[in-house]
């Protein structure tokens, strides 16, 4: 049994400043899409990294979990399964991890379903000028099975010198009463560039590895800067046209980058023409995660 994407589900209203909120959103609309019962869901894994408040508890999934009404008690109310939910935090790689762990229970015999969800905002809740990233939300929802689409292949592998190119930390000496609404962020100048150049490297030894097709391969990966992804692709050899470049439409999604990524892959007009599709995640001091997802 392996992993495989039952739906999706994406929150990009403007108007809301709330990661959970925005998680809320994206979960709805993908357990509405894919017409299942909310209570038929195991697992809610939330990769989000932004959040309301700066919150560190409760766990962000735990309130998502409210939010969505997924097993709030069930004790009180009989369902076949209680649902577990945790935040797994890995920036814009995050979601793979995630999909790796939910690939893993399916092969070990695990049914039922899996809800990835994904949110950032600024800590105050408000747009403030210079936060890159753009208040968004997403979902995955994920089922086990037994035919050959999927995912196939992950891999996860650190560039030999690491580099810590930026920080996101709460400076409580100087912020101290405003921690709650702050967030400083300290990037390197060519940071995005160096982690590019990381990527590039491991994503084309992973294409190389496992043989991919790049004719009909689509790539989704993370939209830091404008043209991340474009040069990605053009290095490991995917067709500019199936580079599923989000930065003009959405920004910087970061932790929602496959979420809405693979949302804007099946409402275009390449889906017909592939036959695989490509997730590539970087960050975290030069980590780069692939998964290998056969249509």
């Amino acid at each position: 049994m392996r992993a495989v994407i039952v739906a999706a589900g994406i929150s990009i209203d403007p108007n809301i400043n709330s990661s959970i909120e925005h998680a809320v959103i994206a979960a709805k609309n993908c357990i509405a899409t894919s017409n299942i019962d909310t209570q038929d869901i195991d697992y809610l894994f939330n990769v989000g990294i932004y959040r309301d408040s700066n919150m560190v508890e409760p766990s962000m999934a735990a309130l998502i979990q409210k939010g969505i009404g997924l097993n709030l008690d069930f004790l009180k109310f009989s369902v076949k399964t209680p649902a577990f939910s945790t935040d797994i935090m890995n920036g814009a790689s995050g979601a793979i991890n995630a999909i790796h762990i939910a690939d893993a229970l399916f092969k070990s015999g695990k049914k039922g379903y899996v809800l990835i969800v994904s949110s950032d905002v600024h800590p105050s809740n408000k747009v403030i000028e210079g936060f890159s990233v753009r208040p968004n939300g997403a979902a995955i929802l994920l089922a086990p099975s037994s035919h050959s689409n999927g995912f196939h292949q992950f891999s996860f592998q650190d560039a030999r010198k690491a580099v810590v190119g930026e920080n996101s930390y709460l400076n409580f000496n100087n912020q101290q009463l405003s921690g709650r609404t702050s967030i400083t962020i300290e990037t390197k100048p060519d940071y995005y560039q160096i982690l590019l150049e990381s990527t590039k490297s491991i994503a084309k030894q992973f294409c190389e590895k496992y043989k991919l097709d790049l004719n009909h391969t689509a790539l989704i990966a993370p939209s830091f800067t404008q043209d991340f992804a474009t040069q990605l692709g053009e290095t490991i050899g995917v067709p500019s046209d199936f580079v599923i470049n989000l930065w003009s439409k959405y920004g910087n999604t970061h932790t929602s980058v496959f979420g809405i990524g693979y949302y804007e892959f099946l409402n275009s007009n390449i889906l017909e023409q592939c036959t695989n599709l490509l997730f590539v995640g970087a960050g975290a001091s030069l980590n780069t995660g692939c998964a290998l997802y056969k249509l």
